[in-house]
């Protein structure tokens, strides 16, 4: 079985988790897991869901289609 079809953690999150709280789940499963800064809001975001732009990420928080025509 795959992590992708495991329920990883008994913690319930009164809101949506925050992309810190996802990795840090991750890395206790043996998931190597990379956090960057998104560049609009300094959010913490996982690099792999982000978005390559100017140098820098750009988190789903923060995504939007006009910035893929700047990129």
């Amino acid at each position: 079985m795959s992590v992708r079809d495991e329920v990883l953690t008994a913690e319930s999150f009164d809101r949506y988790p925050t992309q810190a709280q996802i990795a840090a789940v991750l890395e206790e499963h043996g998931v190597d897991v990379e956090l960057e800064r998104c560049k609009v809001c300094g959010g913490e975001i996982l690099r792999a869901t982000a978005h390559r732009h100017d140098n820098g990420w750009v988190g789903s928080c923060c995504w939007d289609e006009r910035l893929r025509m700047t990129a």
